[in-house]
């Protein structure tokens, strides 16, 4: 059994409201060094646990996370190294 989530995680909060006195000018500063980190975290219950920090979360990001598990989770050379170089 695998638990799997996936989180985004950045330097300046996400607002698309935000409040400012009324008669004055609203102006929201913006951050040049803004980042976001995504990570995908797969539990196992009776096997190696992983997380991976990717660039996006897309189905080709999610598919090499679930390779890395099957990697974390086998012994047979063979099989890490065919799925290495996937």
């Amino acid at each position: 059994m695998v638990l799997f989530d996936e989180a985004s995680f950045q330097n300046e909060p996400y607002t698309q409201k935000s409040l400012y006195k009324r008669g004055t000018k609203h102006t929201q500063i913006v951050n040049p060094y803004k980042f976001k980190i995504n990570a995908t975290g797969l539990l196992t219950i009776n096997g190696n646990s992983i997380i991976t920090i990717t660039n996006s979360s897309t189905a080709p990001e999610i598919a090499i996370s679930l390779l890395e598990l099957r990697c974390a989770n086998t012994n047979n050379k063979n099989t890490i190294k065919y799925y290495k170089n996937i």
